[in-house]
């Protein structure tokens, strides 16, 4: 059966430390990332069954001090920032060409996301030469893996751990070079002294299987402990959802026992009907559609989390869309905007940076739909944009985006 696209979310979160073994005082830690996809984006299986295409390389910024916390002792959490520490995509699977599905049964290949991490301790290095081995870093993995792509095709088909792995082993030599490079005569002669410390290192790993599954489960918890450079824990979640907002809602509910397959089907069935009979090609509702769009794994995540806000706002809200598709010209029910109003207060509390913001921009219009119709709130809603609004697509792409979720 063929993959269907996903929205991944990748969130390194807090980093913990058990024993900052510095010695001498507090640890200075930082944290380089950089994060990684190989998917239908830029990859597609060739006539000769193998891969060709680049990977999709998503690098953070900064070095000394990019943890916000230059003073970390034994017991303290470090909070990361989101900017260092998430990744919210779309993974697309691998297009192959018809005769290869004829042939061997093959539909598409499963792309892979995930994340090289390296946390460093500072001590004499300059800022300007923690900078160049970051660099180096982000170079190395972007060769490494557009490397890695023409050795997959159908025999192997799926990024492993193994395979990457030595994308931070063999990147060492090109990081203490940049390093070098960067640093004038008497600062490379301190560094050596006393260079920065790697703590540890991983390389993180996700295929769309296994995303697949999380989209119907709920995303799961991981950690990374090193215990070379003091005692250290870096702690995360990965989580996935269908690309389309209602299937992602409807999909956390069945996880949940709120719908019934038949009705879960139903649903979507309706909303996806009005959706593409009244909305397509409206550019203005397609900034709303995309901004519900880009959210789909943090909303995903929060209702998997909460199982009471799930039942209590979500599933009336899904049956209220539902009816309200039937007859689009009779007033939105008031508990409907009553649903729509708490799950977006909880959005605000509980989600990912991205979803928090956009849940606010969301309220301020929300109080303009009371009293209005689904028909005439889709025409508001084309004259009321977001506050922080999605990036304006041309008309075919944003006519290529609706229609494919």
């Amino acid at each position: 059966m063929a993959r269907n696209p996903l929205q991944a979310q990748l969130v390194l979160d807090r980093l913990r430390c058990h024993d900052e073994g510095d010695g001498i005082g507090s640890a200075e830690p930082y944290l380089w990332t950089v994060f990684f996809k190989v998917d239908g984006d830029r990859v597609a299986l060739g006539d000769d069954l193998f891969l060709h295409g680049s990977a999709t390389v998503i690098t953070t910024p900064g070095s000394h001090g990019n943890l916000g916390d230059a003073d970390v002792d034994e017991g303290e959490d470090i909070a990361i920032p989101s900017a260092i520490g998430e990744l919210v995509t779309t993974l697309r699977p691998i297009p192959v060409p018809s005769w290869v599905g004829d042939a061997y049964g093959v539909e598409d290949v499963g792309g892979v996301i995930g994340a090289v991490t390296v946390l460093m301790e500072e001590d004499n290095v300059s800022d300007a030469g923690a900078e160049a081995g970051h660099a180096a870093l982000d170079a190395f993995v972007r060769q490494a893996l557009d490397g890695l792509i023409p050795t997959l095709g159908v025999g192997h088909s799926n990024v492993t751990a193994e395979d990457i792995d030595m994308v931070t082993e063999s990147a060492e030599q090109a990081i203490a070079e940049a390093i070098r490079s960067a640093q004038g005569g008497w600062e490379s002669f301190v560094s050596w002294l006393d260079a920065d410390d790697q703590i540890g290192n991983a390389v993180l790993t996700f295929g769309h299987d296994e995303l697949a599954a999380l989209a119907e489960s709920g995303g799961r918890d991981f950690a990374q402990r090193w215990r070379s450079e003091g005692d250290w824990e870096l702690q995360g979640r990965i989580s996935a959802a269908a690309t389309c907002p209602a299937e992602a809602v409807l999909a956390v509910l069945g996880a949940l026992g709120l719908v019934q397959p038949d009705a879960r089907r139903h649903t979507l069935d309706v909303i996806r009907t009005v959706r593409r009979t009244s909305f397509a090609g409206n550019r203005e509702l397609g900034a709303w559609w995309m901004l519900a769009q880009r959210n789909t794994a943090g909303i995903h995540h929060v209702l998997m989390a909460d199982p009471v806000l799930a039942k209590g706002l979500a599933a009336p809200l899904m049956n209220a869309l539902a009816a309200a598709a039937i007859d689009p010209d009779a007033p939105l029910p008031d508990a409907a905007l009553v649903a729509i109003e708490g799950l977006l207060r909880a959005f605000v509390e509980q989600g990912n940076r991205r979803l928090r913001i956009d849940a606010k921009a969301a309220m301020g219009v929300l109080p303009k739909l009371r009293g209005e119709s689904l028909a005439s709130a889709a025409i508001m809603l084309s004259s009321e944009m977001p506050t922080r609004k999605p990036r304006r697509l041309p008309l075919r792409q944003a006519l290529a985006s609706f229609w494919r979720s």
